[in-house]
């Protein structure tokens, strides 16, 4: 998930566990999240995942081709 500051949240799940990393894109550095692990994916009424970040963009761009 990318936030304002230029950074943006890495989820792993290896085995049994759940594990947060915070990326910066300014100094290319990885740290480890503090608090809880976010694991929620949003989803919309129909239960699809919510597109979220660069993603979300290219859509909103795709659909203005199309209307």
């Amino acid at each position: 998930m990318a936030q304002a500051d230029g950074t943006g949240t890495i989820i792993l799940h290896p085995g049994t566990g759940c594990q947060s990393r915070i990326f910066d894109n300014r100094t290319g550095q990885i740290f480890e999240a503090d608090g809880p692990c976010l694991t929620a994916t949003p989803r919309d009424v129909n239960g699809v995942p919510v597109p979220m970040g660069t993603v979300k963009t290219i859509n909103s761009i795709s659909k203005s081709f199309k209307e």
